[in-house]
């Protein structure tokens, strides 16, 4: 499996998001771009407060990362290549051969 080229934790600034690829019921999904290698990758943004204000719980973030990990391989799931957060969002950055050819 490919990672992404950055030597130290991932963050926001070392993508360029291109466009939006969709809402979903848990976050935003952005084509962005790998700014070190210019992979092409979609990154999953999930806000920590909802928008009554209460906070995200942190076990759905680390039940969805965990899924993805265990079902890593599979051709009908995207693909993790990398998470991080911020003091606004959690990130998942996955990648699938369609968005390559974007």
């Amino acid at each position: 499996m490919a990672y992404l080229s950055l030597m130290s934790a991932p963050c926001l600034d070392d993508f360029t998001i291109l466009r939006g690829l969709g809402d979903g019921s848990s976050g935003t999904v952005h084509l962005v771009r790998e700014n070190e290698t210019g992979g092409l990758y979609a990154l999953k943004a999930i806000p920590k407060r909802k928008p009554c204000g209460r906070e995200l719980k942190i076990d759905i973030v680390i039940t969805e990362r965990n899924t993805l990990l265990d079902l890593r391989g599979d051709d009908f799931i995207l693909q993790l290549r990398a998470c991080f957060h911020d003091s606004r969002n959690y990130y998942f950055v996955t990648v699938r051969e369609a968005i390559l050819r974007v």
